[in-house]
């Protein structure tokens, strides 16, 4: 089949037609519906498509392994609110004809860490938004995301990272959002990351971050910082000095 976009999102859809598999699709919004189980193996045969949409659905269980046959043309993949566990490996370790742009995860069940490489990844090299939300992913914050430079948002909050804010994010030079909240990260803020240019939403909320909070040219609301016990400082409440 020629056909190259198909857009069904909302239709009612309980399953997805295989005869999918056989066509030569660039874009395919399914989301809305009412698809549940796992993705179809067979996805992996539609070698041409770039923008795959699967978000408010019911799919479920790990990404299948055959899904790096599929990403590896990807540059637009949209699977958030769904009931997908496992890891991100899959999915983020792919090389092909296309790069991801936009990667959206959110409010899955997806767990383990991010590659620590995840900066040096081919498949990441031009990536402009990631959004991993409300998920159950841990361990440190990769210091390779500051290599991510041509990323805009960076959205990481409701999971159950640790360690500190990397301070090599403030090399994401046109980055406008970075959202950190409800995790578990300590430290300090590094003001470099505070202080990029374009940065208009930053949120470390409900973390364990200590110390005083860099001066900041943008004016964010004391709820980017509130459920840190150990900050303080505009627009929080002043240190205590001894």
């Amino acid at each position: 089949m020629n056909l190259q976009e198909l857009y069904l999102a909302g239709a009612g859809l309980v399953k997805l037609p295989e005869w999918l598999s056989s066509t030569s699709l660039f874009t395919l919004d399914v989301s809305s519906n009412r698809l549940v189980g796992k993705l179809p193996v067979w996805m992996a045969k539609m070698r041409n498509l770039h923008t795959l949409n699967v978000s408010n659905n019911g799919f479920h269980s790990d990404i299948p392994i055959e899904f790096e046959n599929l990403a590896r043309g990807l540059g637009v993949l949209d699977l958030h609110r769904n009931n997908f566990t496992g890891g991100l490996s899959t999915i983020f370790a792919v090389s092909g004809r296309f790069r991801y742009t936009f990667i959206d995860l959110s409010y899955n069940m997806f767990v383990g860490r991010i590659d620590n490489n995840i900066g040096n990844l081919e498949s990441m090299a031009v990536l402009q938004t990631l959004v991993l939300s409300n998920n159950r992913l841990g361990g440190a914050m990769p210091k390779s995301l500051g290599k991510l430079s041509f990323l805009e948002t960076l959205k990481l909050d409701n999971n159950e990272f640790t360690g500190t804010i990397p301070a090599e994010l403030s090399s994401i030079t046109f980055i406008t959002s970075i959202v950190l909240s409800h995790n578990k990260l300590t430290g300090s803020i590094p003001s470099r990351v505070m202080n990029l240019l374009d940065i208009v939403e930053f949120d470390v909320s409900y973390n364990k971050l200590t110390g005083k909070i860099p001066p900041h040219k943008k004016p964010f609301p004391a709820s980017s910082f509130v459920g840190n016990s150990g900050l303080c400082d505009s627009p929080l409440a002043p240190c205590k000095t001894a």
